[in-house]
């Protein structure tokens, strides 16, 4: 995705520049600047005006389009909206994950057999003992 973020501000440049002047106005003069800094400026898109732009321009495109839709065309009671749709749908995402998540741990918990569990203790020999046996070791020899 990062490597298409530039040809995708081209494209966004591009058609900003069709938008009609009230609606681009609503833009932040920096955001503006930030795209221009950030574009490829070596990209030519070929963006059919006439057609389906979303056939004719990247998905990041369609990506940034919607963001400044949301966040700086429409209006405070639209965004407000739009922000309580997209919470909806994540919600509602996340509680069908978990589901699936939780179903799929009660099974797998169920299908465990009852296996008793101790600790197994491991008696280890001190690094110094170690050594101590090794040089008895060299002269018993």
């Amino acid at each position: 995705m990062e490597e298409n973020l530039p040809k995708a501000f081209k494209e966004l440049y591009i058609i900003l520049n069709q938008f009609l002047d009230n609606d681009f106005n609503k833009i932040p003069d920096y955001f503006i600047k930030f795209i221009t800094e950030n574009m490829d400026i070596n990209y030519n898109p070929e963006i059919n005006f006439n057609k389906n732009i979303e056939e004719s321009v990247l998905e990041e495109t369609l990506l940034l389009l919607a963001l400044i839709y949301r966040d700086y065309i429409i209006s405070e009671e639209e965004r407000e909206q739009l922000i309580k749709e997209e919470r909806y749908q994540i919600e509602k995402i996340n509680k069908t994950y978990m589901d699936l998540f939780h179903k799929e741990k009660l099974t797998n918990y169920n299908n465990v057999s009852n296996v008793e569990k101790q600790l197994v203790i491991i008696k280890k020999e001190k690094w110094y003992k170690k050594i101590l046996n090794n040089l008895l070791s060299i002269f018993n020899s």
